[in-house]
Formats: C-alpha cells, structure tokens, sequence
C-alpha cells in the first residue's frame, strides 16, 4: 500500500526560480526516509499539471 501526496505550491520569480524551488523541495524528501522519492517531471501546460500529465 503506498501513499500519494499532491500539492499546490504558488511562488513569484522565473521558470529557473521555479525549477530550484521544487529541486529543493525534492532534496528534502529525499533527505526523510521514504521509500521513493520519484524524479522531478515537468508540466507542458497549467492545466497538464492539474492532470497530473507531466511529461
């Protein structure tokens, strides 16, 4: 049985602010002790990315 966490996160800056953000976010789950932390995807438009298809 596994768990999925979805979020919304909302910042002001560029797409590389953005990319950072979530890389950092990413780092500190990899840093807990999950299981998997899976690698970062990235949303081809807004409404892809409320899909969940990332790519």
């Amino acid at each position: 049985m596994g768990l999925t966490i979805h979020y919304q996160l909302a910042a002001t800056g560029d797409e590389a602010r953005a990319r950072e953000l979530v890389r950092q976010l990413r780092q500190a789950a990899l840093d807990l002790p999950f299981q998997h932390v899976g690698e970062m995807l990235k949303a081809l438009a807004r409404s892809n990315l409320l899909r969940g298809d990332a790519g």
